[in-house]
């Protein structure tokens, strides 16, 4: 039996492949479950933080740290976008306005590499926000108008809305009555076609404010 030795090894070989192939595609799909149950932790606690602040805002801003740690283990980019906007949310509403601008940038770069547009938005219209409070009209407004050229790309017709009663804000800071006027008007008819409520409400005080 010249052969039965090599025969032997290979077969051997061959039902240790068999096992090890087996073993590592039962281990990669349980890690693939366990990441994208982790993944799912992370923006559990990005949302439940969120609710939070208003209410517990040393709870939520536990949460948010936990999270940041799970996403970056995890390298989880888009949770840590979310993140970080939420982290800039809470220093904001404690009086931190320049510790928030930080984490409103870090949100807004980090979804610009991402290419995730609206995330973007979201971080640059906190921003803009910002700026507004330490009177950076200039670059608010830029902000802005970058926002609804997204939104309405997006159609998300209700940060359009939102967005053209923040510039009418703006350009009452600016005492531009006609700039008012035009987004004013750019809001409201978007809101009663669409029913948003909130976003009619906000434009409706506008303009009070303008007429009044």
């Amino acid at each position: 039996m010249p052969y039965s030795t090599p025969i032997s090894t290979f077969w051997k070989s061959l039902c240790l492949l068999v096992l090890y192939c087996t073993i590592y595609t039962s281990t990669t799909a349980q890690d693939e479950v366990d990441a994208g149950m982790s993944i799912a932790l992370v923006d559990s606690l990005n949302a439940k933080a969120f609710a939070l602040k208003q209410s517990n805002v040393v709870a939520a801003y536990a949460m948010l740290l936990n999270a940041e740690s799970q996403a970056i283990k995890l390298n989880y980019q888009k949770g840590l976008v979310t993140n970080y906007l939420h982290q800039g949310g809470i220093f904001f509403q404690s009086g931190m306005p320049k510790k928030a601008l930080d984490k409103y940038y870090q949100s807004y770069n980090l979804a610009n590499r991402l290419n995730e547009k609206l995330l973007q938005a979201k971080a640059s219209q906190m921003i803009a926000q910002s700026l507004l409070d330490t009177k950076a009209i200039t670059e608010a407004i830029k902000l802005l108008e970058q926002n609804v050229t997204i939104y309405k790309s997006a159609n998300n017709i209700q940060e359009l809305v939102n967005t053209y009663n923040t510039l009418a804000t703006v350009y009452q800071e600016k005492n531009d009555a006609a700039k008012v006027a035009l987004f004013i008007n750019e809001a409201y008819h978007l809101a009663v076609n669409t029913k948003y409520q909130y976003g009619l409400k906000k434009c409706l005080y506008n303009k009070a404010i303008l007429y009044q």
